[in-house]
């Protein structure tokens, strides 16, 4: 291997970068905010926010712990996997796929495949990067 491709292989290693979308904005890692006002859902009806980092993921609801797991990102899809918190998703409902898009400071989610209400009622609205 040259000095050129291994100093290549080292900083990629080392900075993560192509890990979440190498052609612009990063996902991770990073803290999103939406506030959610007039649902017909009162519980929907917050200041959500979500933090994503590299291989896990929380969503507070008004300050409060809603839901914590991991999360896998392949390009731009991610996969959200609930581990815990009283807002969490079981059983068949654990995991939720989604694309991803970062438009300067705003985050939008699209729900591929997920049975859990609760997460993808939150996850439709836009999010923007706060942190």
């Amino acid at each position: 291997m040259t000095k050129i491709a291994l100093a290549v292989v080292i900083l990629v290693a080392v900075t993560g970068v192509g890990s979440a979308s190498p052609a612009g904005p990063t996902l991770y890692p990073h803290v999103y905010r939406a506030k959610i006002a007039g649902s017909g859902n009162p519980l929907l009806n917050a200041t959500w926010l979500l933090s994503v980092q590299r291989t896990v993921f929380g969503l507070k609801r008004n300050g409060g712990t809603a839901v914590v797991g991991s999360v896998t990102v392949t390009g731009n899809k991610i996969t959200f996997h609930d581990l815990g918190g009283p807002l969490s998703c079981r059983g068949a409902q654990v995991n939720g796929l989604y694309s991803w898009k970062v438009t300067g400071a705003k985050l939008t989610l699209t729900r591929f495949k997920d049975t859990c209400l609760g997460r993808r009622s939150v996850l439709a609205y836009a999010f923007t990067r706060i942190s």
